[in-house]
């Protein structure tokens, strides 16, 4: 210790001290980008080839704002701390937006999807249960605890400076000239999509189609085979002569649980109109199915492929085109916003109109805007229609009506992940919340039937009402989805029903899969089915050995080999960690039981698996 410092007096600035003082400052950016690149390499399996560019980044907008600092006089500090401050804010605030999509939908949020969002920002906070006034107050404070902190810094790391202005003049203007060329350099890499294929996060989030498009991230040989293959089959299809011409109405419910619907035994009566449609129509198949996947993107891309995730490529028929070389017109109506969704848009191919809720006056998620769609639709004209609805009453960020606030009270896990009561309370409020919501799916189901209706695109249709993924409701412990591969999040149901005609109909059995659903639809109007769709009839569904699913770094198989038992088997690919669980005694999957399974049903479920384990899915 000098003797300035004994004496209370401020010791003369040091080369070391102004060293020390600078990764301070630049600490304030750096420190929690490292927290978060740990988060998200450990806890949610992001993997560690982001860090470096990260951090490069990062370093490189610190450096700018240091640059700045130079720049600037001791007495302008009132610019550079709140400048500082709302940047940190910004950063900090991403990073909680990323850790939230890993959390629930599996994926890092791009800016693309978050706009809409901030148009409609009074209508998101409604659907998430936050008041305006708690959400204002708590983004204050969190504004204002930034440029505090930002100011502490400002005091904190003064030695650099005052080493600094020690220097000649060119010496400063060298140093300012870098830290904003580094600055500049960095917003080059991000525009660019230098980092792309590192997975760094800012420039993912910035490029709405590279994050989930998968094929990136994809083994590059197998990718390869699969796209020359698909673009072969593209190429042998054939279109024949319809037998029939009736339209094909699809209607898919976003988060969509068949245990929480009446209809499948529920003890709520949450779709009473849906039970009065089964009744009242012919109805060629009721049940429950397994999907591919446990969120929307690759579940939607799945079912139109009839294709496994790690089996897909973008150049895959899909059912609306090989209904379009048939004749059909093709009407996309979607809840939600698919256009910004991970470039999901584009894989749906060309259709003759599109739509969804960035389209829509108000709320992306509202389904009243998709029902109004369809009351708008013109007098059908005779030309066979293929239209496909996606509702979000029972997402948890779709709007939600009054009316069918029945069961309360209500908790919804995205607004408010927190919670001060016990599991049980937890699991009973989100449960109502839920429940709410497949009530209102339910009437918008209704609704939408009416006015197609009345529009006489029912006179000779097959309707068909499914879902994407299922949803966690707290079972493990895990809410929402996109965190794993438990049967609550891979069931969906599946009701297909005739209206103006008659048709035998299909018995429900185990084994039906979402990549059915195409090539039975196909089927019953006498369409050929490409060669690539993995996908059975609903008929020949007895036929299945396997069904796969997946998710991130989790690949598994329901077994169907054992007419008394139901294998369910998957492994994790980085911790290869393994889980069996035996449905059929064990339905909540609550033991696994892979300890106790013989080695060599083990090595044949990984040999089965093998082509997923090759190749990543889409993410």
């Amino acid at each position: 210790m000098s003797k300035a410092d004994v004496a209370g007096q401020p010791a003369k600035p040091t080369a070391r001290r102004a060293l020390r003082a600078l990764a301070i400052e630049h600490s304030a950016l750096l420190v929690p980008a490292t927290l978060f690149l740990i988060t998200s390499a450990v806890v949610h399996n992001q993997g560690w080839s982001a860090v470096a560019p990260h951090l490069i980044i990062v370093f490189s907008f610190a450096a700018g704002f240091s640059a700045i600092r130079l720049l600037l006089s001791e007495r302008l500090s009132y610019v550079w701390v709140p400048a500082h401050g709302l940047a940190m804010a910004c950063l900090i605030g991403f990073y909680l937006l990323a850790v939230t999509g890993y959390s629930y939908w599996g994926r890092l949020p791009t800016l693309p999807m978050i706009l809409p969002y901030v148009r409609n920002l009074a209508d998101l906070l409604t659907a998430l249960q936050i008041t305006p006034a708690r959400a204002i107050v708590a983004f204050v404070v969190y504004v204002g605890l930034c440029i505090i902190f930002s100011a502490m810094i400002y005091r904190w790391s003064a030695d650099w400076l005052r080493v600094s202005r020690r220097q000649s003049a060119a010496m400063r203007c060298v140093a300012v000239f870098a830290g904003i060329a580094l600055s500049a350099l960095a917003v080059i890499n991000l525009s660019t999509e230098r980092y792309v294929n590192k997975g760094e996060p800012l420039t993912l989030s910035l490029h709405a189609s590279v994050p989930a498009s998968g094929l990136n991230n994809t083994h590059r040989v197998t990718r390869s085979v699969e796209d020359n293959n698909a673009l072969a089959s593209r190429a042998e299809y054939v279109a024949a002569d319809p037998q029939l011409a009736r339209n094909i109405i699809l209607i898919i419910g976003d988060a969509l649980r068949p245990d929480r619907m009446s209809l499948f035994g529920a003890s709520r009566n949450t779709t009473p109109e849906l039970s009065k449609l089964v009744e009242s129509e012919t109805l060629a198949y009721s049940g429950v199915i397994t999907t591919s996947c446990a969120e929307s993107f690759c579940g939607l891309v799945s079912m139109a492929r009839s294709r496994y995730v790690h089996q897909l490529s973008r150049h895959d028929l899909t059912l609306n085109e090989i209904l379009a070389m048939h004749g059909y017109q093709q009407r996309l109506v979607l809840g939600g916003d698919h256009t910004n969704f991970y470039g999901l848009r584009d894989w749906f191919g060309e259709v003759d109109h599109y739509w969804d809720g960035t389209m829509a006056d108000g709320y992306v998620n509202d389904d009243l805007a998709v029902v109004q769609q369809i009351a708008n639709l013109p007098q059908w004209n005779g030309i066979p229609e293929y239209l496909q609805i996606h509702l979000m009453s029972t997402h948890a960020l779709g709007a939600r009506e009054a009316e069918f606030e029945r069961w309360t009270p209500t908790h919804n896990y995205y607004g408010n992940p927190a919670f001060s009561g016990t599991a049980d309370e937890l699991n009973n409020k989100v449960i109502n919340y839920y429940d709410n919501g497949m009530l209102q799916f339910d009437r918008n189901v209704a609704r939408v039937i009416e006015a197609l209706e009345s529009r006489g695109y029912l006179s000779d249709a097959l309707v068909v009402i499914t879902g994407d993924h299922g949803e966690m409701l707290g079972e493990h412990q895990l809410y929402s989805h996109g965190n794993g591969v438990f049967q609550p999040v891979i069931e969906v149901p599946l009701i297909m029903l005739r209206f103006g005609h008659s048709g035998p109909a299909y018995n429900t059995q185990a084994g039906t899969a979402q990549i059915d659903i195409a090539p039975t639809i196909a089927s019953e109007l006498g369409v050929p089915v490409p060669n690539r769709w993995q996908g059975l009839t609903l008929d020949k569904v007895q036929d299945r050995k396997f069904a796969f699913f997946t998710h991130k770094e989790e690949f598994g198989l329901l077994d169907y080999t054992q007419p008394d038992k139901q294998w369910k088997y998957w492994l994790h690919r980085k911790s290869g960690l393994e889980y069996a669980y035996e449905l059929t005694s064990d339905p909540s999957e609550s033991d696994n039981r892979i300890v106790s399974i013989p080695p060599a049903q083990r090595a044949a479920w990984r040999e089965v698996l093998y082509p997923s384990l090759v190749s990543l899915p889409l993410h």
